[in-house]
C-alpha cells in the first residue's frame, strides 16, 4: 500500500519472509607439519567452526581423521561421541560428534606419530559435517589437508647374536 502524509513523504510497506540457508562449517589448520620419526608431535592451530550449528537442535557437527602412516590421537574426548578410533581417540582414523567446542577441544591437543620406524611424506586429512543442521541447503562438509613430513631418525647400529642353547661337554678317561 501507498500512503502520503501532509508533509509529502511516501511511505509503502512491505511484507519481507527470510528463509534460513545452511552454511558451510570451516576449518582453520595448519597447511605442514614438520616431525621427525618416531617422535610424537602436536598439531596445534586446528579449529573448526559452523555459524549455524547452535541455531539447530542438536547443536552437533561430526569430525573424521584420517592418517597414512601413523597414529593420531585426540586431545581430549570430553563431550564426544566416539564413532570409529576406540573410546579413547587414538587410531590411524578416527570419527566423532559433539558440539563445536567439543570437537575444538579435541583437536587443541591433536598429537601425530608416524609408524614405527618410518620417516617420508604423510597428510593428516580432516573432514567436518554440519549434518544439515540449519536451513535450505542439506549436508555440507568442509575439508582440510596437512602435509606432514617426518625426518629420518639416525639409528644406532644392532648386533643379534643367535641364541645359544645349553652345551655339554664330556671327558675322556
Amino acid at each position: 500500500m501507498l500512503f502520503r502524509s501532509d508533509a509529502g513523504v511516501l511511505t509503502r510497506e512491505l511484507q519481507v519472509s527470510v528463509a534460513a540457508v545452511n552454511d558451510a562449517p570451516t576449518i582453520d589448520a595448519p597447511s605442514t607439519l614438520a616431525c621427525v620419526e618416531d617422535v610424537s608431535v602436536a598439531v596445534g592451530s586446528l579449529v573448526v567452526a559452523d555459524v549455524d550449528a547452535a541455531e539447530s537442535f542438536s547443536g552437533l557437527v561430526e569430525a573424521s581423521l584420517a592418517v597414512g602412516n601413523g597414529t593420531l590421537t585426540l586431545g581430549s574426548t570430553t563431550g564426544l561421541h566416539v564413532l570409529e578410533g576406540g573410546l579413547e581417540g587414538q587410531g590411524a582414523t578416527l570419527r566423532f560428534r559433539g558440539a563445536v567446542s567439543a570437537v575444538n577441544g579435541a583437536l587443541d591437543g591433536l598429537e601425530y606419530l608416524g609408524a614405527a620406524e618410518w620417516s617420508g611424506d604423510d597428510a593428516i586429512v580432516l573432514n567436518v559435517s554440519d549434518l544439515g543442521n540449519v536451513g535450505d541447503g542439506g549436508v555440507l562438509t568442509a575439508t582440510a589437508t596437512i602435509a606432514v613430513r617426518v625426518a629420518a631418525l639416525n639409528d644406532a647400529p644392532t648386533i643379534e647374536l643367535p641364541q645359544i642353547g645349553r652345551a655339554s661337554c664330556r671327558e675322556r678317561v
